[in-house]
């Protein structure tokens, strides 16, 4: 098996849960057919006690079974079978941590029910947001920088591709960007005079509102190093997330009234 082939299969096998000493005993094992820990271990790169020891577990979680005793022969466990297993196992977490996990973390997040973020955790809970979107996404991105703006606003064409409903307002001055100009086939975007304006709402459920501080401003320092790292001047960026629906209901009027009166 060539090398990027080996590692690719791997990589496959560590996304299936084996270690990277159980990846390759698994392979050898598969390749050549059972075999002793004698054969198997220096192909391996491990001693004869660590292969053991290996082995043993991979008998244990259904990777490998026990052909012979004298000596140990080990024999790998049938791909499809393992799987099937991981697969079963997956659905099994899947169902545990959506039934368990995810009500208690949307309690919590219902008992903070808005936060106040600050410099590029403002970005970063922007990128969270798109990634729960489900049914509609609504975005002014008017007080951003250009090179921001235009990173927020193209990830938009990804969720826009799993269904989800797009609508984004940006400013006369964002749109000579011919990046953010071929949004227009992909997303419903339309141009405001607006230049402080900032908000993200998903499927009506939670808003993200977002402000630049002023020069000077302390608080925005994270921000302005992280900004003036990429290039840009700017002061601090604020924001404030909620799942308050009064707050939400009000930004969804003063977006309907934006987006209504762009272009």
């Amino acid at each position: 098996m060539a090398a990027r082939s080996r590692d690719d299969v791997e990589q496959a096998l560590g996304a299936l849960g084996l270690g990277d000493e159980e990846a390759r005993l698994y392979m050898l094992l598969v390749e050549r057919g059972p075999g002793t820990v004698g054969a198997l271990a220096p192909a391996a790169g491990l001693s004869r006690t660590k292969a053991y020891g290996v082995l043993d577990r991979m008998v244990a979680r259904g990777l490998a079974s026990l052909v012979g005793d004298r000596p140990r022969t080990y024999a790998a466990a049938d791909p499809d079978t393992v799987l099937r297993r991981r697969s079963e196992d997956l659905g099994s977490a899947e169902r545990i941590v959506r039934s368990r996990l995810v009500p208690q973390f949307r309690a919590q997040e219902g008992r903070a029910r808005q936060t106040t973020l600050r410099g590029m955790a403002v970005l970063r809970q922007a990128e969270e947001m798109l990634g729960r979107a489900k049914h509609e996404i609504v975005l002014v991105a008017t007080f951003l920088p250009q090179d921001l703006a235009v990173q927020l606003a193209m990830s938009l064409r990804d969720v826009r591709a799993r269904g989800v409903r797009v609508r984004t307002l940006v400013t006369h001055a964002l749109m000579r960007d011919r990046r953010l100009r071929a949004l227009r086939g992909d997303v419903e975007l339309r141009v405001t005079a607006a230049r402080r304006a900032g908000m993200l709402i998903i499927d009506n459920e939670e808003v993200l509102i977002g402000s630049f501080g002023a020069e000077g401003d302390e608080e925005g320092g994270e921000a302005r190093g992280a900004l003036e790292g990429q290039g840009v001047a700017q002061p601090g960026i604020r924001g404030i997330w909620s799942r308050d629906l009064e707050l939400i209901k009000l930004q969804r009027l003063v977006f309907d009234r934006l987006y209504g009166q762009g272009a």
